[in-house]
């Protein structure tokens, strides 16, 4: 993930009307209640809109990008268990041939 897509998210999160929201129906009509604005559906709340259709693509992406860290994350720790269990010769070893 790009440091352009995680400020656009961000900027969309900080727009957006603090939650917790909560997903409603009035008859024929969908939307959300949020805790300063009730069923949200007027043009003051676009920014809360703009959050909410932005979500289906914002979230796995988010979701992809903590699952690679953590990934990543893993692996370094692994990494740093061996490095741990090396004797000074064989970090010296490992840092020589680097």
């Amino acid at each position: 993930m790009d440091q352009k897509y995680l400020a656009e998210i961000k900027a969309r999160a900080d727009a957006a009307t603090p939650g917790p929201w909560y997903a409603k129906q009035i008859g024929e009509y969908v939307g959300f209640n949020t805790p300063y604005y009730g069923f949200a559906t007027r043009m003051a709340e676009l920014n809360d809109f703009e959050f909410a259709c932005h979500a289906r693509t914002d979230i796995p992406a988010l979701v992809a990008e903590v699952e690679r860290l953590q990934n990543e994350n893993k692996h370094l720790k692994e990494e740093l268990r061996e490095w741990e269990n090396m004797t000074p010769e064989e970090v010296g070893e490992m840092l020589s041939g680097m």
